[in-house]
């Protein structure tokens, strides 16, 4: 039963994979953004943060945080994404 516990507090898989795409890609990401990926629905949560990196590597200067509103505004403004 022990690790039940465990389970419900630890990162899904593909929230993992995500956080992993995030920081191969050579961002970071904040706190708020975090929180929201993790009450996302999960299958959006990958092209989410497919799109939030594209974007992101399009920003001159390159940001090195995905905040929570690359997530949440809708493309026209600042061209962040509205998966939420």
């Amino acid at each position: 039963m022990g690790s039940e516990e465990a389970d419900v507090s630890a990162p899904s898989e593909r929230l993992r994979h995500a956080i992993e795409n995030v920081a191969s890609a050579g961002f970071q990401l904040s706190r708020d953004a975090f929180e929201l990926l993790s009450v996302m629905d999960e299958m959006k949560v990958d092209d989410c943060v497919r799109e939030a990196i594209e974007k992101a590597g399009q920003i001159s200067p390159k940001p090195l945080v995905l905040t929570r509103d690359f997530f949440e505004r809708p493309r026209s403004h600042s061209g962040a994404f509205d998966c939420a």
